[in-house]
């Protein structure tokens, strides 16, 4: 899992949408597979917060690119309505559905 989550935010890192549906896969796991592997995770979703912030350099496009949305931009009405979780350590969180 972390090789192919790795190879997406490198190669598609400086895509909103792929940034976002990454996002949302990852929520996603976060919150449907058992506690144990939640760890690996919220590292890899902490990295892709960390890409965001240095691909994305406009404030409004990091904002699309840091909202969960299985379908890339705007698709999602979900999580990008508001429903972003809460930050802890820089990194929001999975949000409660």
């Amino acid at each position: 899992m972390r090789l192919a989550v790795t190879e997406i935010r490198h190669f598609g890192g400086e895509s909103i949408q792929v940034a976002r549906r990454l996002r949302a896969m990852l929520e996603n796991l976060i919150q449907t597979l058992p506690a144990s592997r939640g760890e690996l995770l919220r590292q890899e979703l902490t990295l892709l917060h960390r890409s965001a912030q240095r691909f994305f350099t406009e404030p409004k496009d990091r904002v699309l690119a840091g909202v969960s949305d299985f379908q890339g931009v705007g698709g999602s009405q979900g999580h990008a309505k508001g429903n972003l979780g809460q930050v802890r350590g820089g990194v929001p969180s999975a949000p409660r559905l």
